[in-house]
């Protein structure tokens, strides 16, 4: 009986195919940085002080805070809580959390 063919590939291979990969993507994006293609535009600033979130901010948060995810809330939530809703984690799973506050700047609950 035949042996089945090796679906394998040498690692030099495979690092030419995926730099290939990635050249072409980037040729292809170049032109599109500036055009509009009918998406909003973002603009990204840092808040004045410290992050929103920081290890050891609560004696209850420990010093290893995980994925922060920061929502504004939508309009059909009904008796939303603030604004914008923080959930972050610990980086071991002992908790996840929830914050919550009417600006982004603070301050959070």
């Amino acid at each position: 009986m035949d042996p089945q063919p090796s679906a394998t590939i040498e690692r030099r291979d495979f690092l030419r195919r995926a730099g290939a990969l990635g050249l072409w993507c980037a040729a292809m994006t170049r032109g599109a940085r500036g055009a509009d293609c009918g998406m909003p535009r973002v603009t990204v600033r840092r808040l004045p002080g410290s992050p929103i979130i920081r290890p050891h901010m609560d004696a209850r948060m420990g010093g290893n805070v995980q994925g922060p995810s920061l929502i504004r809330v939508p309009d059909w939530i009904e008796s939303p809580l603030g604004r914008y809703y923080l959930y972050f984690a610990d980086h071991k799973g002992a908790y996840i959390r929830l914050a919550y506050a009417d600006r982004v700047e603070g301050p959070w609950r």
